[in-house]
């Protein structure tokens, strides 16, 4: 009996029901649930240009990373927080090969590496961001069609950001 209800809690803890929007589905992240880990329920159900990842209010401290993502020019994905999200998680907030995304409104602190790394992007919007704290940079992107706007980097060793 208990091994039953030990499954049955973890199973619910991982159900993910995003919210539908206009353009896609809008996914919350808790302070309990990591990007990474609301990225891989979204992508069992079909991440689509449109879909919004929202970072709630709190201190996100898990991993927070995302695969290939793609957006369209109409209806980019955006990874955004709400007043008061920050991630002070100990690895890299890292984005492979995302093409039509937007990533905006967060802090991101305290990391190990480098606060935000973008590995291959292609059509991204970095914007309203604050960088601080951070051993190995503040901001790494590499990509095309990148445009970096209104965010502050500072207190990042190894330099604020290096744009490839």
């Amino acid at each position: 009996m208990k091994q039953i209800l030990l499954i049955l809690i973890i199973s619910s803890i991982y159900t993910l029901e995003p919210n539908p929007t206009p353009n896609g589905n809008e996914y919350k992240i808790t302070t309990s649930t990591s990007l990474f880990e609301v990225y891989v329920e979204a992508a069992k159900k079909g991440i689509k240009p449109g879909d919004v990842f929202e970072f709630q209010k709190g201190t996100h401290s898990d991993t927070q990373y995302m695969g290939s993502i793609t957006g369209t020019e109409e209806n980019p994905i955006i990874i955004r927080g709400v007043e008061g999200a920050v991630i002070a998680s100990p690895t890299t907030f890292h984005l492979e090969r995302p093409t039509h995304v937007r990533i905006e409104n967060l802090e991101i602190k305290q990391t190990e590496g480098v606060g935000l790394n973008i590995f291959a992007g292609n059509n991204i919007v970095i914007s309203g961001l604050t960088i601080h704290h951070t051993k190995l940079g503040g901001m790494k992107v590499a990509g095309k069609n990148i445009l970096v706007t209104g965010n502050h980097l500072y207190e990042c060793s190894q330099g604020n950001y290096e744009l490839n």
